[in-house]
């Protein structure tokens, strides 16, 4: 992996593919870096914004592992998220970075016009300065959470962090923890799951364990409850619905999943979404060059949900 050798605030990135993987480099670039839509990435490479292996390449062309792709950058769009008043809290901020705690219930940015309140919307509203990467929504965004998944992330304040950012979650490099409640008794303390992940073949809205992209999810026993388990998962790698999926393949789906948790899901009380929150992330900061670690507390409908569970 080639480092840029000063911290000089440029929108230019060299990644090594180090996955086994096959896929077109707009699908595979796509789904890799938050703040990047198709259409765009086409347009980069019809430009030689992004070369593989030092040349130019069609959009159709196929990713595979060792390939280097270099990136730069041009960023002329417009932010166009509509400012608001949303309660969470910022965990940390400084001229490049800020950690926010989201709420459950609030999505990262809107989609489609259907969402008023977003998290890039009240950043927006405090006055917080984002990348124009992702423009026009998406803008500082760097990795997501589901509407309803509670927790710590991180957004880019300029374009050199926010490529620096996605890099590191490129080489699944970063810390990610979760804490999530699931339906049955877990006998073994810890474990594994390793299986890929990709669109429903029938469903498009959901995703299930297909073979397209590796996704694994390491597991531990917190503690046990009467017909329910609460875990500790890490992630190596950061597929949509990760988690979500790999519980529901195991039999042991997300408590309050309305989507992945099936009947029982549907009607459980006392907590109106998944039993899944975002505890822990930690990266090296792309300025400071230091590890940093922010963690969320558990949030008071997974708390109660577990005292009532015991």
């Amino acid at each position: 992996m080639r480092a840029l050798e000063t911290p000089e605030k440029t929108g230019r990135l060299s990644i090594k593919v180090g996955e086994r993987i096959r896929e077109r480099i707009d699908s595979y670039l796509r789904h890799m870096f938050e703040g990047f839509s198709r259409n765009r990435i086409q347009k980069w490479l019809k430009e030689g914004n992004i070369c593989v292996n030092g040349e130019m390449v069609k959009k159709n062309y196929i990713v595979k592992e060792g390939d280097k792709i270099d990136i730069s950058l041009s960023y002329e769009e417009p932010i166009q998220v509509e400012p608001c008043n949303v309660s969470f809290g910022i965990i940390y901020e400084d001229e490049d970075i800020v950690v926010v705690d989201k709420p459950a219930g609030i999505v990262v940015y809107p989609g489609a016009g259907r969402e008023k309140k977003s998290i890039v919307g009240g950043l927006l509203y405090r006055g917080v300065k984002l990348s124009r990467i992702g423009a026009p929504v998406r803008c500082g965004v760097v990795h997501r959470l589901d509407k309803d998944t509670s927790g710590v992330m991180v957004l880019a304040k300029n374009e050199y962090t926010h490529l620096k950012l996605s890099q590191q979650f490129a080489e699944h490099t970063i810390d990610k923890r979760y804490i999530g409640v699931v339906y049955g008794i877990f006998k073994e303390e810890r474990g594994t799951i390793d299986k890929s992940i990709g669109r429903h073949p029938v469903e498009r809205k959901k995703f299930a364990i297909v073979h397209d992209k590796q996704a694994i999810s390491h597991y531990r026993v917190l503690s046990r409850l009467k017909d329910k388990t609460v875990l500790l998962f890490r992630l190596e790698t950061g597929r949509t619905h990760q988690i979500r999926v790999h519980m529901q393949s195991a039999g042991y789906p997300i408590v309050g999943d309305r989507i992945y948790g099936g009947k029982g899901a549907k009607r459980e009380e006392g907590i109106k979404r998944q039993a899944l929150h975002a505890y822990l992330l930690s990266f090296v900061h792309p300025v400071k060059r230091q590890v940093v670690t922010f963690v969320s507390p558990l949030p008071e409908d997974m708390r109660n949900l577990i005292r009532r569970e015991k």
